[in-house]
């Protein structure tokens, strides 16, 4: 059984608006020395450095290969002080942020799996929050979501002209999110993933990751139990 993990984008201690401090200003600087022909290739033509940006952001949320030293934030600066923030929070781009608590507990699960960066997370004014933080790459892509047995209410096809199909999810209540069906065999023995097919920066967790959060204590974002076929 696995549970869907959606953070929304109202600002508290789940998201948390604000900057990555210097982060575009890098982007920048290596854009403007030049790029490899395989970046040149990925960004196309047109608004290229806005492509660019788009292109590195990216590589966090989606499977778009290895993310270089320069393009890994260090510092993220929230927009308004907060008493307490959640030991997994989104940040700015849909990049995630993970309290050291919850690093350790996913890399027992699935060692060596995802990666982690230390980044700062501090106030506007620069007071630093407590804990250490890190950013949070889900290392793991696959396809187990089934459209043919998931309700259309709640799920429907995107760019219908493209190979392989994608999806959006339509789902906002517990009740929805249980109509949207994923294959059990496919999910077997993993943790913490994206889907392939699914559209928007949504992940997945297991039932026995679930457990462990809970068991933790940890204040966790809202998330909803997916259907089992």
């Amino acid at each position: 059984m696995a549970w869907c993990v959606r953070i929304g984008s109202s600002f508290g201690q789940f998201f948390l608006s604000g900057k990555f401090t210097g982060w575009e200003e890098a982007k920048t600087a290596y854009f403007n020395a030049g790029l490899t022909e395989a970046e040149d290739a990925a960004i196309g033509p047109v608004n290229r450095l806005n492509c660019y940006m788009l292109y590195v952001s990216e590589k966090f949320t989606c499977d778009r290969g290895p993310i270089l030293d320069h393009e890994w934030p260090t510092e993220f600066k929230t927009a308004r002080a907060l008493k307490q923030i959640g030991v997994l929070f989104k940040g700015n781009e849909g990049l995630l942020i993970v309290e050291d608590g919850l690093r350790a507990l996913i890399e027992r699960f699935e060692p060596g799996m995802h990666r982690f960066r230390p980044i700062k997370v501090v106030t506007k004014g620069g007071k630093v929050y407590p804990g250490n933080h890190h950013l949070l790459v889900i290392g793991q892509f696959v396809d187990c979501f089934s459209f043919q047995d998931s309700d259309p209410s709640v799920v429907r096809e995107i760019h219908a002209t493209l190979d392989p199909m994608y999806y959006s999810v339509r789902a906002l209540s517990r009740q929805q999110f249980a109509k949207i069906a994923f294959i059990s065999t496919c999910q077997a023995g993993k943790h913490l993933w994206r889907e392939t097919k699914l559209a928007g920066r949504g992940f997945y967790i297991s039932d026995d990751l679930h457990e462990a959060i809970l068991e933790a204590g940890f204040k966790f974002p809202k998330h909803y139990r997916v259907k089992d076929v």
